[in-house]
């Protein structure tokens, strides 16, 4: 589902906040539970494998696409971790959706460029190790 919004629609974050089609997503999430927002990340994954990762001034596209559905509460940081760290499942481009890199020339010298989600896939882990200890404290 998430990849048919997307190949029919430009990115923008706009696109999976309210009143667009961030309502129906939210739905389709807690409907599908866990395995269900696995399955729209792996969309996402096979979505940008065949678009070659596109990236923009702003960034990675997926981190940005990534970024927009935890921010809009469509997928659960639990999902991004257990993806992260899933090896088992065969959609293409696993490795390039977590770290991309780019080979930039310049007359003397190559260099490469990394464009990362796994700044965004660290800070995601961080925060919940956080809440955990709060609610640990709490109890």
């Amino acid at each position: 589902m998430l990849s048919a919004i997307l190949k029919e629609n430009d990115f923008s974050s706009e696109l999976f906040e309210e009143g667009s089609y961030g309502t129906f997503l939210r739905h389709l999430a807690s409907k599908g539970g866990r395995s269900g927002q696995l399955e729209g990340i792996y969309q996402i994954q096979q979505y940008c494998h065949d678009r070659d990762f596109p990236k923009t001034d702003e960034g990675a596209e997926i981190e940005m696409i990534f970024r927009s559905l935890y921010n809009e509460d469509i997928i659960e940081e639990d999902a991004f971790i257990e993806w992260k760290d899933d090896v088992g499942n065969p959609t293409p481009g696993k490795m390039k959706a977590i770290i991309q890199v780019k080979l930039l020339s310049s007359s003397l010298v190559h260099h490469w460029e990394l464009f990362q989600t796994t700044e965004w896939l660290v800070w995601l882990e961080e925060a919940e190790e956080e809440e955990d200890d709060e609610e640990d404290e709490v109890e």
